[in-house]
């Protein structure tokens, strides 16, 4: 949903395999496929209900995104030294930055917060 995701779905109709469980990977894109054991079954299952993926939903799902970008961007600004070490949220750990984790929470509360923040008044203009 949205226009900034939804590549999971995409990506597993094409690496799928008859007989087998495939995890996808990404940043970078991998694919590990093994085979289902024989002795198990999968069962899918409709609810018969429609997503409600109106113009609000989409909105309230890119809002959310850009708030993150937005508070990469952040952090990125207040900590030009290991910018190239974040290219994603996720890179904003201790281990990944050899820094110790009393110098990321205060900044990750900061931006945790902040990024409520952008929700909330995203969601509230529209």
């Amino acid at each position: 949903m949205g226009t900034r995701g939804g590549a999971g779905d995409h990506a597993a109709i094409l690496v799928s395999r008859q007989g087998c469980l495939s995890h996808l990977g990404n940043h970078p894109l991998t694919v590990q496929t093994v085979p289902l054991p024989h002795d198990y079954d999968i069962v899918v299952a409709d609810s018969l209900k429609q997503a409600q993926k109106s113009a609000g939903a989409r909105d309230a799902f890119n809002a959310r995104v850009a708030a993150y970008e937005f508070g990469l961007a952040l952090l990125k600004c207040n900590y030009p030294a290991r910018a190239s070490q974040m290219a994603r949220l996720r890179d904003v750990s201790p281990s990944h930055l050899g820094v110790s984790e009393a110098r990321i929470v205060p900044a990750a509360n900061l931006v945790g917060y902040l990024v409520v923040r952008v929700v909330h008044l995203a969601l509230t203009v529209m």
